[in-house]
């Protein structure tokens, strides 16, 4: 599930429409068994047929609601969030939007919140060869006690795109640890 809206904000002198993209994270049954549907090859399956859906969705958003000719002059900002197995689906959807529209000025910023890792290292491997680097405005809270952002294995190549932010210990003890220069 995904909820999209827009909102008209000013920057300096500049007026840009704000598309907020919060995607569902609970309450869901039947998707379980997609949070372990890692697929032969590329990004884990299931987090990125999530993923694909909510960006369907977002470029139908884009069309239906009149924003077409702002994406196309650059005057655009998304703002993409998920915690959970919506955290994994808005950290590929960020991705897929930076890949894009970023390139017309547009901006994308996605959070995510414990996301499972669902993007493939040979895609960061990629940026880097090239100088775009790794996907700066994609953040991701991980609290580094949770199993959960362990799936899909960094063992098998997988990755969160973005920088990860962690939290907790993992030492043993339950203290938290958030690096700010990080």
């Amino acid at each position: 599930g995904v909820a999209i809206s827009q909102k008209e904000i000013s920057a300096g002198d500049e007026t840009y429409t704000l598309v907020p993209v919060a995607i569902r994270g609970g309450g869901y049954e039947t998707e379980w068994a997609s949070n372990v549907t890692i697929g032969k090859e590329g990004e884990a399956e299931g987090f990125s047929d999530a993923a694909n859906q909510v960006y369907a969705h977002v470029q139908d958003y884009i069309q239906n609601y009149g924003l077409s000719e702002k994406v196309a002059e650059g005057k655009v900002k998304f703002w993409v969030v998920g915690y959970s197995r919506a955290g994994a689906t808005a950290n590929l959807t960020s991705k897929r939007l930076i890949d894009n529209y970023a390139q017309g000025g547009n901006q994308v910023y996605g959070y995510t919140f414990e996301a499972p890792m669902g993007g493939v290292e040979s895609a960061k491997l990629y940026e880097e060869h090239t100088g775009n680097g790794t996907y700066p405005t994609i953040h991701n809270t991980v609290n580094q006690l949770d199993f959960v952002t362990l799936v899909a294995p960094a063992e098998m190549e997988f990755i969160r795109y973005g920088v990860d932010h962690f939290i907790g210990s993992t030492d043993g003890n339950a203290s938290l640890n958030y690096d700010t220069n990080g």
